[in-house]
């Protein structure tokens, strides 16, 4: 499904759960568990998305460039110390 305001929407979405990740922590730490960390890497484009594989073996995934791109930016977030990093 196409959406004309993705970009916005995901920027959006990497923000909530930032600002959610303290009650979440709080939440597991009530639990005896340790508290969590994430990055997010957002770049927008074509993809392939589904169920990916053969009849005996397939995996719901995403692939493409553009999917890569996005795991390089997250990844990029722990150099420049930053939870969200966003590709143009």
């Amino acid at each position: 499904m196409n959406q004309s305001d993705h970009a916005i929407r995901a920027c959006k979405t990497a923000l909530a759960m930032r600002d959610a990740l303290p009650n979440l922590n709080k939440d597991i730490a009530e639990h005896g568990l340790p508290k969590i960390s994430f990055r997010i890497g957002i770049a927008s484009g074509k993809v392939m998305v589904g169920n990916i594989g053969s009849e005996e073996h397939f995996n719901y995934t995403v692939l493409g460039d553009i999917v890569n791109l996005a795991s390089r930016l997250e990844a990029c977030g722990k150099e420049y110390d930053v939870s969200i990093i966003i590709s143009e």
